[in-house]
């Protein structure tokens, strides 16, 4: 796959109709999952932030639908810009079940959780995870307590990487987004430390697991 700066297209996807238009959208897609920092985070992403607000209803939805599918992709780091992107596409106000859907399956079964990795660039699933989270808690209409839920199975499940890149501070962020969801109920804006007093509780002496 070329991944070359040369390929991107860069104007105003204003200014595209019919078949060029999809081509640029196309590009930004493979571009999104570029192994190249530079055309990945440096290009295509600012690219998708600036376009994502002034694409038709049709556009957003199908790049929504791209990025959903990325999150099966072999690439990490396809994978981890994929809910990046999704969150711009949710503060534009679109968002569908489905997209919930292939995120929740992947968020805490993710096992690259890399912050920085010296030639792919930023990966930082958990971070990103974390953003579309905070973005999601403020769609119209949406659940509050699934994404607390999702949130704590992400901090729980099992691993030996410990988040040093500033992981923590985009979960308690967006844990900190859900909470003010004005929908939560007493009762349900405690409920989520539940699980996590309960591995503090039955946790084995020693440091606390990653």
């Amino acid at each position: 796959m070329d991944t070359s700066a040369s390929r991107t297209y860069v104007g105003d996807i204003g200014t595209l109709s019919g078949a060029a238009r999809t081509e640029a959208l196309d590009t930004l897609v493979e571009d999104l999952r570029s192994p190249d920092p530079v055309v990945r985070d440096e290009q295509a992403y600012v690219r998708a932030a600036r376009w994502i607000p002034v694409l038709d209803a049709a556009d957003r939805l199908r790049l929504g639908d791209r990025m959903a599918a990325s999150f099966t992709d072999p690439a990490v780091q396809a994978r981890a810009f994929a809910p990046l992107v999704l969150a711009r596409i949710v503060e534009a106000g679109a968002w569908r079940p489905r997209w919930w859907s292939a995120f929740a399956d992947w968020y805490p079964a993710e096992t690259d959780l890399r912050g920085h990795d010296p030639a792919l660039g930023w990966l930082h699933a958990v971070a990103h995870g974390a953003d579309l989270l905070a973005a999601v808690s403020h769609h119209p209409g949406q659940d509050p307590v699934p994404l607390l839920e999702l949130a704590v199975a992400r901090l729980l499940t099992p691993t030996g990487h410990l988040f040093d890149a500033q992981e923590d501070d985009r979960l308690a962020h967006a844990l900190a987004q859900i909470l003010s969801h004005p929908g939560l109920t007493a009762a349900q804006s405690a409920r989520w430390l539940d699980p996590v007093s309960e591995a503090f509780r039955t946790g084995e002496p020693g440091p606390v697991p990653a």
